[in-house]
Protein backbone atom coordinates (compact mmCIF):
# COMPACT_ATOMS: atom_id res chain seq x y z
CA UNK A 1 0.00 0.00 0.00
CA UNK A 2 2.96 2.83 0.95
CA UNK A 3 4.04 1.63 -2.47
CA UNK A 4 1.01 2.84 -4.33
CA UNK A 5 0.77 5.68 -1.76
CA UNK A 6 3.97 7.00 -2.77
CA UNK A 7 3.37 6.64 -7.00
CA UNK A 8 -0.07 8.45 -6.24
CA UNK A 9 1.73 11.54 -4.52
CA UNK A 10 4.05 11.39 -7.28
CA UNK A 11 1.28 12.12 -9.37
CA UNK A 12 0.13 14.94 -7.69
CA UNK A 13 3.15 16.29 -7.88
CA UNK A 14 3.71 15.53 -11.50
CA UNK A 15 -0.02 17.14 -12.49
CA UNK A 16 0.77 20.29 -9.92
CA UNK A 17 4.28 21.66 -10.93
CA UNK A 18 5.26 21.60 -14.62
CA UNK A 19 7.43 23.01 -17.05
CA UNK A 20 10.72 22.90 -14.87
CA UNK A 21 13.97 25.30 -15.72
CA UNK A 22 17.11 25.04 -14.06
CA UNK A 23 17.71 28.27 -13.34
CA UNK A 24 21.23 27.64 -11.07
CA UNK A 25 23.49 25.13 -9.23
CA UNK A 26 24.63 24.81 -6.22
CA UNK A 27 26.72 22.86 -3.68
CA UNK A 28 24.29 21.12 -2.17
CA UNK A 29 21.12 21.44 -4.50
CA UNK A 30 19.84 23.01 -7.81
CA UNK A 31 16.96 25.95 -8.40
CA UNK A 32 14.16 25.19 -10.68
CA UNK A 33 11.53 27.86 -12.11
CA UNK A 34 8.89 26.04 -12.01
CA UNK A 35 4.99 26.89 -12.81
CA UNK A 36 2.68 26.23 -10.10
CA UNK A 37 -0.58 25.23 -12.05
CA UNK A 38 -3.14 24.97 -8.79
CA UNK A 39 -1.65 29.18 -8.21
CA UNK A 40 -1.42 29.99 -11.53
CA UNK A 41 1.86 31.79 -11.49
CA UNK A 42 5.47 30.51 -11.66
CA UNK A 43 7.40 29.95 -8.11
CA UNK A 44 11.59 28.52 -7.20
CA UNK A 45 11.71 25.22 -5.76
CA UNK A 46 14.92 24.20 -4.79
CA UNK A 47 15.43 20.41 -4.74
CA UNK A 48 18.72 18.99 -3.18
CA UNK A 49 21.33 16.73 -5.06
CA UNK A 50 20.34 12.90 -4.54
CA UNK A 51 24.20 12.17 -3.48
CA UNK A 52 23.39 14.51 -0.25
CA UNK A 53 20.11 12.95 0.40
CA UNK A 54 22.00 9.65 1.60
CA UNK A 55 19.62 8.19 4.63
CA UNK A 56 16.36 8.92 5.91
CA UNK A 57 18.35 10.38 8.56
CA UNK A 58 19.53 13.05 6.49
CA UNK A 59 16.37 14.08 5.12
CA UNK A 60 14.80 14.19 8.61
CA UNK A 61 17.99 16.42 9.42
CA UNK A 62 17.37 18.64 6.74
CA UNK A 63 13.36 19.16 7.20
CA UNK A 64 14.21 20.24 11.14
CA UNK A 65 16.81 22.68 9.72
CA UNK A 66 14.37 24.14 7.17
CA UNK A 67 11.25 23.45 9.40
CA UNK A 68 11.48 27.16 11.40
CA UNK A 69 11.51 29.13 7.93
CA UNK A 70 8.69 26.96 6.28
CA UNK A 71 4.84 26.54 7.29
CA UNK A 72 3.63 30.32 5.19
CA UNK A 73 4.31 32.07 8.76
CA UNK A 74 7.84 33.22 8.31
CA UNK A 75 6.76 36.24 6.35
CA UNK A 76 8.90 39.43 5.62
CA UNK A 77 8.84 41.38 2.29
CA UNK A 78 12.60 41.71 2.26
CA UNK A 79 12.21 37.78 2.89
CA UNK A 80 12.16 35.20 0.14
CA UNK A 81 9.19 33.00 2.18
CA UNK A 82 9.61 29.26 1.68
CA UNK A 83 6.35 27.73 1.62
CA UNK A 84 6.42 23.60 1.96
CA UNK A 85 8.56 20.82 0.67
CA UNK A 86 8.90 19.30 -2.08
CA UNK A 87 8.60 15.40 -2.13
CA UNK A 88 8.08 14.19 -6.03
CA UNK A 89 9.65 12.86 -9.14
CA UNK A 90 12.62 15.67 -9.22
CA UNK A 91 13.33 14.74 -6.00
CA UNK A 92 13.32 16.01 -2.48
CA UNK A 93 13.21 20.16 -2.32
CA UNK A 94 11.52 23.50 -1.06
CA UNK A 95 9.26 25.72 -3.01
CA UNK A 96 9.53 29.29 -2.35
CA UNK A 97 8.62 33.07 -3.69
CA UNK A 98 10.34 33.33 -7.26
CA UNK A 99 12.37 36.40 -7.54
CA UNK A 100 13.14 38.01 -10.85
CA UNK A 101 15.63 40.48 -10.85
CA UNK A 102 19.33 40.04 -10.16
CA UNK A 103 21.66 39.60 -7.19
CA UNK A 104 23.42 42.46 -5.24
CA UNK A 105 26.89 41.43 -6.01
CA UNK A 106 26.07 41.91 -9.87
CA UNK A 107 24.16 45.20 -8.73
CA UNK A 108 27.45 46.53 -6.82
CA UNK A 109 29.85 45.37 -9.57
CA UNK A 110 27.33 48.11 -12.59
CA UNK A 111 27.72 50.57 -9.52
CA UNK A 112 31.39 51.26 -8.41
CA UNK A 113 31.45 54.68 -10.18
CA UNK A 114 28.71 55.93 -8.29
CA UNK A 115 29.44 55.35 -4.45
CA UNK A 116 28.27 59.05 -3.91
CA UNK A 117 25.42 59.24 -5.65
CA UNK A 118 23.39 56.04 -4.90
CA UNK A 119 24.69 56.61 -0.70
CA UNK A 120 21.18 57.07 0.41
CA UNK A 121 19.55 54.59 -1.55
CA UNK A 122 22.78 52.20 -0.41
CA UNK A 123 21.93 53.21 3.15
CA UNK A 124 18.20 52.11 2.55
CA UNK A 125 18.85 48.55 1.65
CA UNK A 126 21.56 48.13 4.81
CA UNK A 127 18.40 49.11 7.01
CA UNK A 128 15.69 47.03 5.05
CA UNK A 129 17.78 43.97 5.82
CA UNK A 130 18.65 44.92 9.47
CA UNK A 131 14.60 45.09 9.90
CA UNK A 132 14.57 41.79 8.14
CA UNK A 133 17.38 39.88 9.90
CA UNK A 134 14.99 41.52 13.22
CA UNK A 135 12.33 39.62 11.98
CA UNK A 136 14.18 36.95 11.56
CA UNK A 137 16.55 36.81 14.78
CA UNK A 138 12.88 37.45 16.64
CA UNK A 139 10.21 35.36 15.45
CA UNK A 140 7.12 35.24 18.45
CA UNK A 141 5.26 32.11 16.22
CA UNK A 142 8.08 29.99 15.66
CA UNK A 143 11.85 30.05 16.68
CA UNK A 144 14.10 32.57 15.85
CA UNK A 145 17.03 31.60 13.13
CA UNK A 146 19.67 32.76 11.96
CA UNK A 147 21.82 33.00 7.99
CA UNK A 148 24.24 32.34 8.81
CA UNK A 149 25.37 32.51 5.22
CA UNK A 150 24.64 36.41 4.03
CA UNK A 151 26.65 37.55 1.72
CA UNK A 152 25.48 40.06 -1.85
CA UNK A 153 24.96 36.81 -3.56
CA UNK A 154 22.17 35.59 -0.97
CA UNK A 155 20.29 39.22 -1.24
CA UNK A 156 18.21 39.86 -4.57
CA UNK A 157 16.99 42.73 -6.14
CA UNK A 158 13.56 42.20 -7.37
CA UNK A 159 13.49 43.47 -11.31
CA UNK A 160 17.13 44.57 -10.11
CA UNK A 161 15.75 47.61 -8.14
CA UNK A 162 18.24 48.21 -4.90
CA UNK A 163 14.96 49.46 -2.50
CA UNK A 164 13.57 46.00 -2.99
CA UNK A 165 16.25 43.54 -1.44
CA UNK A 166 15.36 39.69 -0.52
CA UNK A 167 17.10 37.64 1.41
CA UNK A 168 17.38 33.88 -0.03
CA UNK A 169 18.52 30.86 1.56
CA UNK A 170 17.41 31.79 5.21
CA UNK A 171 17.31 28.18 6.97
CA UNK A 172 20.28 26.87 4.48
CA UNK A 173 23.42 27.35 6.15
CA UNK A 174 22.95 24.71 8.70
CA UNK A 175 22.26 22.38 6.04
CA UNK A 176 25.28 23.43 3.74
CA UNK A 177 27.10 23.03 6.90
CA UNK A 178 26.43 19.69 7.62
CA UNK A 179 27.09 18.52 3.86
CA UNK A 180 30.11 19.92 2.64
CA UNK A 181 33.30 20.94 3.90
CA UNK A 182 36.43 19.09 6.01
CA UNK A 183 35.99 19.26 9.43
CA UNK A 184 35.95 22.41 10.72
CA UNK A 185 36.71 24.63 8.02
CA UNK A 186 33.82 26.61 6.77
CA UNK A 187 31.89 25.22 3.77
CA UNK A 188 31.12 29.09 2.24
CA UNK A 189 33.11 31.45 0.67
CA UNK A 190 34.31 32.62 4.46
CA UNK A 191 34.97 36.32 3.05
CA UNK A 192 31.78 37.73 4.87
CA UNK A 193 31.85 34.94 7.92
CA UNK A 194 32.02 35.89 11.50
CA UNK A 195 35.34 34.76 13.38
CA UNK A 196 33.56 32.29 15.81
CA UNK A 197 31.83 30.66 13.12
CA UNK A 198 35.08 29.27 12.42
CA UNK A 199 36.56 29.56 16.05
CA UNK A 200 33.13 28.48 18.34
CA UNK A 201 30.60 27.24 15.71
CA UNK A 202 28.60 25.60 18.35
CA UNK A 203 27.75 29.49 19.93
CA UNK A 204 26.79 30.83 17.33
CA UNK A 205 23.92 33.58 17.64
CA UNK A 206 22.31 36.67 15.42
CA UNK A 207 25.29 38.97 15.71
CA UNK A 208 27.03 36.80 13.55
CA UNK A 209 24.35 37.86 11.07
CA UNK A 210 25.30 41.37 11.82
CA UNK A 211 29.06 41.09 11.68
CA UNK A 212 28.37 39.81 8.22
CA UNK A 213 26.26 42.73 7.38
CA UNK A 214 29.29 45.14 8.41
CA UNK A 215 31.57 43.51 6.10
CA UNK A 216 28.81 43.66 3.73
CA UNK A 217 28.13 47.56 4.36
CA UNK A 218 31.66 48.85 4.30
CA UNK A 219 32.11 46.70 0.71
CA UNK A 220 29.03 48.66 -0.19
CA UNK A 221 30.04 52.31 0.52
CA UNK A 222 33.59 52.04 -0.57
CA UNK A 223 33.81 49.09 -2.80
CA UNK A 224 36.40 47.25 -1.02
CA UNK A 225 36.76 44.33 1.36
CA UNK A 226 37.86 45.97 4.53
CA UNK A 227 41.12 43.92 5.91
CA UNK A 228 39.81 42.25 8.76
CA UNK A 229 37.41 39.96 6.49
CA UNK A 230 37.80 36.62 6.48
CA UNK A 231 38.12 36.14 2.99
CA UNK A 232 41.72 34.40 3.50
CA UNK A 233 40.65 32.09 6.11
CA UNK A 234 41.01 28.97 3.94
CA UNK A 235 44.63 29.86 3.65
CA UNK A 236 45.78 30.93 6.65
CA UNK A 237 43.07 28.76 9.23
CA UNK A 238 43.40 32.14 11.18
CA UNK A 239 40.80 34.92 11.27
CA UNK A 240 42.63 37.88 11.20
CA UNK A 241 42.51 40.13 14.66
CA UNK A 242 43.19 43.83 13.72
CA UNK A 243 41.90 46.77 15.86
CA UNK A 244 39.00 48.73 14.49
CA UNK A 245 40.80 51.82 14.93
CA UNK A 246 43.74 50.55 12.49
CA UNK A 247 40.78 50.28 9.58
CA UNK A 248 40.68 52.84 7.13
CA UNK A 249 37.27 54.25 7.75
CA UNK A 250 34.54 54.25 5.16
CA UNK A 251 34.44 57.98 4.92
CA UNK A 252 38.02 58.07 3.64
CA UNK A 253 36.94 56.70 0.43
CA UNK A 254 33.49 57.56 0.48
CA UNK A 255 32.51 61.40 1.20
CA UNK A 256 28.79 60.97 1.41
CA UNK A 257 29.31 58.86 4.76
CA UNK A 258 29.30 61.13 8.01
CA UNK A 259 31.55 59.32 11.28
CA UNK A 260 28.66 58.47 13.00
CA UNK A 261 27.84 55.47 9.93
CA UNK A 262 31.78 55.16 10.08
CA UNK A 263 31.40 53.90 13.54
CA UNK A 264 28.23 51.89 12.92
CA UNK A 265 29.78 49.98 10.07
CA UNK A 266 33.26 49.26 12.29
CA UNK A 267 31.61 48.36 15.29
CA UNK A 268 29.29 45.70 13.87
CA UNK A 269 32.93 44.06 12.55
CA UNK A 270 34.58 43.69 15.93
CA UNK A 271 36.16 40.61 16.44
CA UNK A 272 34.25 39.80 20.05
CA UNK A 273 30.81 39.61 19.48
CA UNK A 274 30.42 41.40 22.74
CA UNK A 275 31.97 44.38 21.19
CA UNK A 276 29.49 44.70 18.68
CA UNK A 277 25.92 46.40 18.25
CA UNK A 278 24.11 43.75 20.03
CA UNK A 279 20.72 43.06 17.66
CA UNK A 280 19.78 43.94 14.58
CA UNK A 281 16.79 45.70 16.00
CA UNK A 282 19.41 47.92 17.34
CA UNK A 283 21.30 48.25 14.15
CA UNK A 284 17.78 49.34 12.44
CA UNK A 285 17.06 51.78 14.74
CA UNK A 286 20.44 53.13 14.20
CA UNK A 287 19.92 53.26 10.88
CA UNK A 288 16.66 55.03 10.65
CA UNK A 289 18.16 59.08 10.49
CA UNK A 290 19.76 58.99 7.11
CA UNK A 291 20.53 62.96 8.17
CA UNK A 292 22.35 61.86 11.14
CA UNK A 293 24.34 59.05 8.84
CA UNK A 294 25.08 60.99 5.65
CA UNK A 295 26.27 64.58 4.44
CA UNK A 296 23.98 65.75 1.67
CA UNK A 297 24.83 66.47 -1.86
CA UNK A 298 27.69 68.14 -3.13
CA UNK A 299 29.05 65.83 -0.25
CA UNK A 300 31.93 68.24 1.11
CA UNK A 301 32.85 68.74 5.07
CA UNK A 302 30.02 71.22 6.52
CA UNK A 303 31.81 74.39 7.73
CA UNK A 304 31.15 75.86 11.06
CA UNK A 305 32.15 79.46 10.73
CA UNK A 306 30.12 81.25 12.33
CA UNK A 307 31.55 84.68 12.57
CA UNK A 308 34.91 86.15 13.73
CA UNK A 309 36.54 84.90 16.86
CA UNK A 310 35.96 87.70 19.77
CA UNK A 311 32.05 86.42 18.86
CA UNK A 312 32.66 83.13 20.24
CA UNK A 313 31.76 84.16 23.80
CA UNK A 314 28.70 85.42 22.61
CA UNK A 315 27.79 82.25 20.95
CA UNK A 316 28.35 80.26 23.87
CA UNK A 317 25.87 78.41 26.44
CA UNK A 318 24.47 80.60 29.39
CA UNK A 319 24.87 78.38 31.78
CA UNK A 320 22.59 79.38 34.85
CA UNK A 321 24.40 77.57 37.98
CA UNK A 322 23.07 77.16 41.40
CA UNK A 323 22.89 73.84 43.74
CA UNK A 324 24.57 70.55 41.95
CA UNK A 325 26.15 67.07 43.07
CA UNK A 326 29.23 66.55 42.09
CA UNK A 327 30.89 63.00 41.58
CA UNK A 328 29.24 59.43 41.33
CA UNK A 329 26.88 57.61 43.13
CA UNK A 330 28.76 54.85 45.32
CA UNK A 331 28.10 51.20 44.18
CA UNK A 332 28.34 51.72 40.63
CA UNK A 333 30.28 49.14 38.86
CA UNK A 334 31.41 52.09 36.92
CA UNK A 335 32.17 54.58 39.46
CA UNK A 336 36.07 55.54 40.59
CA UNK A 337 37.15 55.87 43.83
CA UNK A 338 38.68 59.50 42.42
CA UNK A 339 34.60 60.36 41.83
CA UNK A 340 34.04 59.68 45.58
CA UNK A 341 32.24 61.21 47.79
CA UNK A 342 29.66 63.10 45.56
CA UNK A 343 29.05 66.17 47.66
CA UNK A 344 26.52 68.78 46.76
CA UNK A 345 28.08 72.36 45.59
CA UNK A 346 26.82 75.39 44.52
CA UNK A 347 27.98 77.21 41.64
CA UNK A 348 27.93 80.61 40.17
CA UNK A 349 26.32 81.24 36.72
CA UNK A 350 28.77 80.94 33.40
CA UNK A 351 28.60 80.30 29.70
CA UNK A 352 30.50 77.82 28.34
CA UNK A 353 31.40 76.84 24.31
CA UNK A 354 28.92 74.85 22.92
CA UNK A 355 32.12 72.75 21.20
CA UNK A 356 35.63 72.63 21.89
CA UNK A 357 37.84 75.12 20.09
CA UNK A 358 38.41 73.87 16.58
CA UNK A 359 41.65 74.08 14.39
CA UNK A 360 39.38 77.28 12.40
CA UNK A 361 39.77 79.62 15.27
CA UNK A 362 43.36 78.51 16.55
CA UNK A 363 44.75 79.63 13.48
CA UNK A 364 43.42 82.98 14.06
CA UNK A 365 45.05 83.28 17.93
CA UNK A 366 48.41 81.59 15.58
CA UNK A 367 47.72 84.65 13.06
CA UNK A 368 47.58 87.53 15.96
CA UNK A 369 49.45 86.17 18.57
CA UNK A 370 52.78 84.36 16.30
CA UNK A 371 52.43 81.42 18.73
CA UNK A 372 53.66 78.40 16.84
CA UNK A 373 51.68 76.26 15.12
CA UNK A 374 50.19 72.88 17.10
CA UNK A 375 51.92 69.47 15.97
CA UNK A 376 48.87 68.17 13.73
CA UNK A 377 48.29 71.29 12.08
CA UNK A 378 49.18 69.98 8.52
CA UNK A 379 47.60 66.68 9.30
CA UNK A 380 44.81 65.74 6.90
CA UNK A 381 42.44 65.05 9.70
CA UNK A 382 43.60 66.21 12.99
CA UNK A 383 44.78 69.50 11.51
CA UNK A 384 41.19 69.71 9.09
CA UNK A 385 39.57 73.01 10.03
CA UNK A 386 36.26 71.99 11.91
CA UNK A 387 38.19 69.55 13.91
CA UNK A 388 39.12 70.21 17.34
CA UNK A 389 42.57 71.51 17.43
CA UNK A 390 45.01 68.80 19.75
CA UNK A 391 48.53 68.52 20.64
CA UNK A 392 47.87 71.65 22.34
CA UNK A 393 49.46 71.67 25.95
CA UNK A 394 47.94 73.03 28.90
CA UNK A 395 49.63 76.43 29.09
CA UNK A 396 49.28 76.57 24.91
CA UNK A 397 45.46 76.76 25.78
CA UNK A 398 45.26 79.08 28.46
CA UNK A 399 47.22 81.39 26.58
CA UNK A 400 44.49 80.71 23.82
CA UNK A 401 41.59 81.43 26.33
CA UNK A 402 43.19 84.35 27.61
CA UNK A 403 43.44 85.63 24.27
CA UNK A 404 39.61 85.04 23.61
CA UNK A 405 38.97 86.46 26.30
CA UNK A 406 37.99 83.19 28.20
CA UNK A 407 39.37 80.35 30.70
CA UNK A 408 39.38 77.03 30.79
CA UNK A 409 36.51 75.34 33.06
CA UNK A 410 37.08 74.32 36.11
CA UNK A 411 36.37 70.47 37.43
CA UNK A 412 32.97 71.58 38.61
CA UNK A 413 32.12 73.86 35.58
CA UNK A 414 32.99 71.45 33.43
CA UNK A 415 30.74 68.38 35.10
CA UNK A 416 27.97 70.45 35.46
CA UNK A 417 27.57 71.77 32.34
CA UNK A 418 28.18 68.05 30.85
CA UNK A 419 25.29 67.02 32.82
CA UNK A 420 23.19 70.30 32.13
CA UNK A 421 22.21 70.63 35.80
CA UNK A 422 20.82 66.90 35.78
CA UNK A 423 21.84 65.24 39.32
CA UNK A 424 23.80 62.45 38.73
CA UNK A 425 23.49 60.99 35.03
CA UNK A 426 26.41 59.06 33.54
CA UNK A 427 26.27 60.15 30.34
CA UNK A 428 24.97 63.95 28.71
CA UNK A 429 22.14 62.48 27.67
CA UNK A 430 21.12 60.12 30.31
CA UNK A 431 22.58 56.87 31.90
CA UNK A 432 22.19 54.62 28.73
CA UNK A 433 26.20 53.97 27.35
CA UNK A 434 27.09 55.81 24.12
CA UNK A 435 25.75 54.18 20.45
CA UNK A 436 27.61 54.91 17.43
CA UNK A 437 25.22 58.01 17.17
CA UNK A 438 26.25 59.45 20.45
CA UNK A 439 30.02 59.91 20.60
CA UNK A 440 32.99 59.45 18.55
CA UNK A 441 34.40 57.34 21.16
CA UNK A 442 35.89 53.34 22.19
CA UNK A 443 38.63 53.40 19.49
CA UNK A 444 36.05 52.37 16.53
CA UNK A 445 37.12 55.64 14.87
CA UNK A 446 40.93 55.80 14.15
CA UNK A 447 40.99 60.13 14.55
CA UNK A 448 38.98 62.44 15.68
CA UNK A 449 35.52 64.21 14.02
CA UNK A 450 34.03 67.43 12.96
CA UNK A 451 32.72 69.23 16.08
CA UNK A 452 29.27 68.68 16.62
CA UNK A 453 29.12 65.42 14.92
CA UNK A 454 26.96 63.99 17.21
CA UNK A 455 23.82 65.89 17.99
CA UNK A 456 22.10 62.83 19.84
CA UNK A 457 24.76 63.18 21.90
CA UNK A 458 23.78 66.86 23.23
CA UNK A 459 22.58 67.39 25.96
CA UNK A 460 19.58 69.49 27.24
CA UNK A 461 21.83 72.78 27.13
CA UNK A 462 22.59 71.93 23.34
CA UNK A 463 26.10 71.39 24.10
CA UNK A 464 28.52 69.02 21.72
CA UNK A 465 30.71 66.88 22.47
CA UNK A 466 30.97 66.32 25.82
CA UNK A 467 31.45 62.47 25.37
CA UNK A 468 34.23 61.11 23.54
CA UNK A 469 35.98 63.11 20.68
CA UNK A 470 38.56 64.48 22.03
CA UNK A 471 39.74 64.64 26.39
CA UNK A 472 39.46 68.55 27.36
CA UNK A 473 41.53 70.31 29.58
CA UNK A 474 40.25 71.56 32.96
CA UNK A 475 41.80 74.56 35.06
CA UNK A 476 42.23 72.10 38.06
CA UNK A 477 45.35 70.54 39.39
CA UNK A 478 44.68 66.55 40.00
CA UNK A 479 43.87 65.44 43.62
CA UNK A 480 42.69 62.01 43.38
CA UNK A 481 41.30 62.73 46.95
CA UNK A 482 39.65 65.81 46.14
CA UNK A 483 36.58 65.79 46.72
CA UNK A 484 36.70 64.35 50.47
CA UNK A 485 38.06 67.87 51.27
CA UNK A 486 35.11 69.63 50.09
CA UNK A 487 32.68 71.16 52.46
CA UNK A 488 29.08 70.49 51.10
CA UNK A 489 27.69 74.00 50.49
CA UNK A 490 30.53 75.43 49.27
CA UNK A 491 30.49 78.19 45.95
CA UNK A 492 33.01 77.54 43.18
CA UNK A 493 34.52 75.26 45.55
CA UNK A 494 37.09 73.60 42.89
CA UNK A 495 37.42 77.20 40.83
CA UNK A 496 40.86 77.75 41.78
CA UNK A 497 43.62 75.10 41.55
CA UNK A 498 44.99 73.81 44.89
CA UNK A 499 48.83 73.65 43.90
CA UNK A 500 51.15 75.85 41.80
CA UNK A 501 53.28 73.15 40.78
CA UNK A 502 53.98 73.77 37.31
CA UNK A 503 54.41 69.81 36.87
CA UNK A 504 51.58 68.95 38.72
CA UNK A 505 48.94 66.72 36.40
CA UNK A 506 46.35 68.71 35.09
CA UNK A 507 42.33 67.60 34.94
CA UNK A 508 41.38 66.12 31.64
CA UNK A 509 37.72 65.45 30.94
CA UNK A 510 35.09 63.76 28.67
CA UNK A 511 37.12 61.06 27.00
CA UNK A 512 38.58 61.12 23.68
CA UNK A 513 37.75 58.84 20.16
CA UNK A 514 40.49 56.26 21.24
CA UNK A 515 38.82 56.47 25.35
CA UNK A 516 36.39 53.54 26.45
CA UNK A 517 32.57 54.08 26.70
CA UNK A 518 33.26 54.80 30.65
CA UNK A 519 36.07 57.04 30.34
CA UNK A 520 33.36 59.29 28.43
CA UNK A 521 31.04 59.78 31.92
CA UNK A 522 30.34 62.79 33.08
CA UNK A 523 31.99 62.27 36.18
CA UNK A 524 35.06 60.48 35.01
CA UNK A 525 38.18 62.13 36.38
CA UNK A 526 41.22 61.99 34.20
CA UNK A 527 44.78 63.88 33.83
CA UNK A 528 47.53 64.34 31.88
CA UNK A 529 50.79 66.20 32.51
CA UNK A 530 50.72 70.11 31.38
CA UNK A 531 53.46 69.70 28.91
CA UNK A 532 51.36 66.57 27.36
CA UNK A 533 51.23 67.29 23.97
CA UNK A 534 48.74 64.69 22.30
CA UNK A 535 46.57 64.17 19.39
CA UNK A 536 43.71 63.11 22.07
CA UNK A 537 42.97 65.92 23.64
CA UNK A 538 41.93 69.59 22.93
CA UNK A 539 39.62 71.98 24.93
CA UNK A 540 36.74 74.36 25.25
CA UNK A 541 36.62 77.86 27.44
CA UNK A 542 34.00 79.21 29.84
CA UNK A 543 32.98 83.03 30.17
CA UNK A 544 31.62 85.11 32.93
CA UNK A 545 27.67 85.06 32.78
CA UNK A 546 27.50 89.06 33.42
CA UNK A 547 30.83 90.52 31.91
CA UNK A 548 32.24 91.65 28.69
CA UNK A 549 35.17 89.44 27.06
CA UNK A 550 37.52 92.25 27.63
CA UNK A 551 37.13 92.30 31.33
CA UNK A 552 37.42 88.68 32.35
CA UNK A 553 41.19 88.61 32.27
CA UNK A 554 41.07 92.09 34.44
CA UNK A 555 38.50 90.20 37.31
CA UNK A 556 39.82 86.38 37.09
CA UNK A 557 37.04 85.38 36.45
CA UNK A 558 36.38 82.07 34.64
Amino acid sequence: MSGTGDIEKSAIKMMRYSDWRLMGKGGTSNVYRVRDNELGYDVAIKIIKPEILRTASDLETIKRHLRPGILGRFRHPNICTTHEFYDGPEGFGTVMDLVNGIDLRDWMNSHLDDLLDTADIRLDLLRKIAEALSYAHTRECSPGIIHGNLKPQTIFLRDGDIRQPVIMKFGWSQIDGRYQGDGAMPVFAPKYLAPEQFETPDQVDGRADLFALGILAYELFTGRIPPHSLKDLLRTRKPPRIPLHEILPPSDVNGAVRPALDRIILQLTAYEPDRRIQSADELASLLASPATLLYPPPFEWPIHDEGPLECRSARAVAVPGGEYILGSRPGRKTTNVNELPARKILLTPFRIDRTPVTNREYQQFVAASGRSQPPFHNHPVFGAPDHPVVGVTFDEAMQFARWAGGMLPSEAQWEYAARAGQKLIEYPWGDEPPTPLHANINNISRTTSIVGTYPEGSNQFEIYDMCGNVWEWCMDVYEQKFYATIHPGAINPVNNPRSVNAEAQRVLRGGSFQSLFIQGRCACRFSALPTESRHDIGFRLVYCQNRRPAETEQTGCP
